[in-house]
């Protein structure tokens, strides 16, 4: 029997031994159970989960790095293309800066308004008076044209194709007028559907003050709840009473108007079918009228 020194008291004991024998110090080391195993195995499991996500976003943040950084090269190269063809296009104007002029001239005067276009186009980079002006010359023209094609009584198509008219000749009192006379148009048209929406917001407030909320159908089978306690308070037999399907809500001078087709047993026993309208104030049924009464 192998001996080992206590290691709280000094003395002599047994390897084998789980206690000192002089002091009571447990020499053996505490044995890790099935517990604990799995603890420490679950544990181990939440780190690698954490260590892996920690590795897809930074790879994830990696690559949008690289994406963004893309953009920028692609937009820094766009850049250049456009100052580019710009310094090309200017030097181009520079030198025929007349010509040019003179030709884009004879074309809209001679009603080539195409051609015209795609001089300007060619130029489109390069900002002289001159091509804006013929810019704004001939988008007058195109908008006269497309505004000949609406007709009158379209009040928004006209007031958009005059406010651009305006933008692009303020002083061209015809145009003002054109557009103060469509603008006109719709504000009147606003201004009476405000009124009819104040109208019918005043009506609903005022019946839901007189009949209160109306009712509302149920998802379920397509009855009102206020139909159904009606019909089973004065059936012969409440359980029999079965509702096949209901209208949607109206309103009269009277109340909230529903329509339900129901069936039920009468005093024999035999299975009836109804079809009635009913008036509903403030949550119960006040009248009963025939199916032929309303024709809504």
């Amino acid at each position: 029997m192998a001996l080992k020194k206590c290691k709280e008291c000094g003395h002599d004991v047994s390897s084998k031994a789980d206690t000192c024998p002089h002091c009571g110090f447990k020499n053996k080391p505490k044995q890790f159970g099935c517990g604990a195993f799995l603890l420490i195995l679950f544990v181990v499991s939440i780190l690698i989960s954490f260590i892996n996500q920690s590795l897809d976003d930074s790879a994830a943040a990696k690559q949008r790095a690289i994406e963004a950084q893309e953009r920028i090269e692609q937009q820094r190269a766009k850049q250049r293309e456009q100052q580019q063809a710009k310094k090309q296009q200017l030097t181009l104007f520079t030198e025929k800066r007349e010509i040019i002029i003179q030709q884009i001239t004879e074309l809209i005067n001679d009603g080539k308004q195409g051609e015209a276009e795609d001089i300007l186009k060619g130029f489109s980079l390069v900002d002289d008076p001159a091509l804006v002006s013929f810019k704004n010359k001939l988008r007058e023209k195109t908008l006269l044209e497309k505004v000949a094609k609406i007709p009158a009584s379209n009040f928004q198509a006209n007031r958009n194709i005059y406010r651009q008219l305006v933008k692009l000749n303020p002083n061209n009192e015809s145009y003002q007028k054109k557009l103060d006379h469509y603008q006109g148009k719709l504000d009147a048209i606003a201004a009476k559907q405000r009124a009819q929406e104040a109208k019918a917001t005043k009506e609903r407030q005022q019946r839901l003050a007189k009949f209160g909320e109306p009712p509302v159908i149920s998802s379920w089978d397509g009855s009102y709840l206020e139909v159904t306690k009606y019909l089973k308070r004065v059936a012969n037999d409440p359980d029999s009473i079965d509702i096949d399907g209901c209208t949607k809500v109206y309103h009269t001078e009277s109340g909230w108007l529903v329509g339900c087709d129901y069936r039920g047993k009468n005093a024999f026993g035999g299975i009836v079918r109804n079809s009635n309208w009913f008036t509903i104030v403030h949550g119960a049924v006040i009248q009963v009228h025939d199916s032929s009464d309303f024709n809504p």
